[in-house]
């Protein structure tokens, strides 16, 4: 009878060890569902984050390629002006150094 009693003394050491470890590994699902649930909300965020990113980038870059072109243009439109603005205060020089000349003679 005394191995009887044992046995079942060692029977429900071993089932309170198992539900122990039940316990313990059902905490570990949880925490690692709860892990991956927070990864995945993560990834989702980071994905998005990826995506306006490459938008901003995309968007940016065409209005850098615009202005770039606009820049070109206007720096050929500020030449022409500068040389012609040169002519203008040539022609000036030319027609007012007479005046200019004669107001220092007088002097």
């Amino acid at each position: 009878m005394q191995t009887v009693e044992d046995e079942v003394a060692r029977i429900e050491k071993d089932l309170a060890t198992l539900k122990k470890t039940d316990v313990q590994l059902t905490e570990q699902r949880k925490a690692a569902s709860t892990k991956l649930k927070k990864l995945e909300k993560s990834m989702t965020e980071d994905r998005h984050g990826k995506s306006e990113a490459e938008n901003a980038m995309r968007n940016h870059g065409e209005t850098l390629e615009r202005f770039g072109g606009e820049k070109e243009k206007l720096k050929g439109e500020l030449e022409k002006e500068q040389a012609e603005l040169g002519k203008v205060m040539d022609n000036l020089r030319g027609t007012l150094y007479p005046i200019t000349h004669s107001f220092e003679t007088w002097s």
